[in-house]
């Protein structure tokens, strides 16, 4: 039998869609899902091994760069160490030569019926005005510092001992150690005293260092 429908498109009933999905087996998704799990899980497993079995080594050479840089630095310690002894050594020993040296001139430049008692090296300073420069007023004074070698000496010379002083500086001046060390030699003082029977004069001489000399 053919059944006609009369009525109108808007007021048929419409067939429900369905959307059929193919039987999936359960059984099998689980097992490949647990596989896929135990795979990802001894993959990291195994990286973290790799890892670890990294830092041992990486670890035993960090130690043994730190022992280095500790033995450098221990060696570079005493390296800067005796190099500083040794500059000491050197200003110590060009010192002594120095000295040695100027003692030596001064010993050779003594003159007859002198004798020298003492020797000392002071520290001094004097207040300086430089010179005004033409149409300008006077500058500050400044201080001035500097060394020199005071020399105490006896002479005996029976009525001559200003000339043997006299002498003494003249050979003091012209001494070629000594003109290269000092800038000036000049007589500070002099005082008579009587030994017995024998006039004596102390005097005191001012030999004053170049800059940069003493």
């Amino acid at each position: 039998m053919i059944e006609i429908n009369l009525l109108p498109e808007d007021m048929r009933k419409k067939e429900g869609f369905s959307l059929a999905l193919p039987d999936l087996p359960i059984g099998r998704t689980i097992v490949l899902a647990f596989a896929f799990l135990f795979i990802a899980q001894f993959a990291l497993l195994a990286f973290a091994i790799f890892q670890a079995s990294r830092v041992g080594p990486m670890s035993t050479e960090i130690e043994q760069l730190k022992a280095q840089s500790k033995e450098i630095l221990r060696q570079k310690s005493e390296i800067a160490a005796m190099d500083s002894r040794l500059k000491d050594i050197d200003a110590l020993t060009a010192r002594r030569v120095y000295w040695a040296r100027l003692l030596n001139a001064i010993s050779n430049s003594a003159t007859k019926g002198v004798w020298l008692t003492g020797l000392a090296v002071v520290d001094a300073q004097e207040t300086v005005q430089a010179p005004p420069k033409p149409g300008q007023k006077p500058g500050a004074p400044t201080l001035r510092r500097y060394r020199y070698l005071k020399l105490d000496g006896s002479v005996v010379g029976q009525g001559q001992e200003t000339a043997y002083i006299g002498k003494f500086i003249k050979e003091l001046k012209g001494n070629p150690v000594l003109s290269d060390l000092f800038m000036d030699v000049k007589l500070a003082s002099i005082t008579q005293k009587k030994i017995r029977d024998l006039d004596v004069y102390d005097f005191v001489l001012t030999c004053q260092f170049k800059e940069g000399v003493s």
